[in-house]
């Protein structure tokens, strides 16, 4: 069965009515960097959402005293090469040392660190809103036994040497 084209559309404009599909498009040109593309896969998906006023100065405020200063690789939550970190170094202590992958808001990291003082506690998350919410209540809660990473786990625990892998 042959189907007519409707009322106003003209065949030469690469429609073919008879089956309802178009030509195939050639598709633009896309410029990018290969080398923001990571040679492992990773185990989150980063998100973007905005923050808070409250939680933009608690960045402003206090970001320096719990987030820590890793130089990013070219992929936005990579770690560059030749970084490293020492614990004792980062904590200004020598004490257990426990890590929490994928923090999210830090509820879970913050109870631990404020029950557990003689540990040092290290919370990972790439969600900027999730670390900025650990600070407000970090800050609230007067801990000192913690500090955040804004990077991929497994890249931050392999480069900074903090766990051996």
């Amino acid at each position: 069965m042959l189907l007519s084209a409707p009322a106003g559309f003209a065949p030469d404009r690469g429609r073919d009515y008879r089956y309802g599909v178009t030509e195939q498009q050639p598709l633009p040109y896309k410029s990018f960097d290969p080398t923001t593309f990571r040679k492992k896969p990773v185990s989150f998906v980063r998100r973007s959402g905005r923050m808070t006023p409250s939680q933009e100065r608690a960045w402003a405020d206090h970001h320096e005293k719990y987030v820590l200063d890793i130089a990013h690789g070219p992929a936005a939550t990579s770690v560059a090469d030749g970084e490293r970190g020492d614990p004792e170094q980062i904590f200004g202590r020598t004490a257990p040392l426990v890590v929490e992958v994928g923090s999210g808001q830090g509820h879970a990291i913050l109870h631990a660190s404020q029950t557990r003082p003689d540990t040092n506690f290290l919370a990972i998350e790439v969600f900027r809103a999730g670390l900025a919410r650990t600070i407000i209540r970090a800050e609230v809660a007067g801990v000192e036994n913690l500090r955040l990473a804004e990077v991929n786990a497994p890249e931050l625990l392999e480069k900074l040497y903090l766990i051996p892998i």
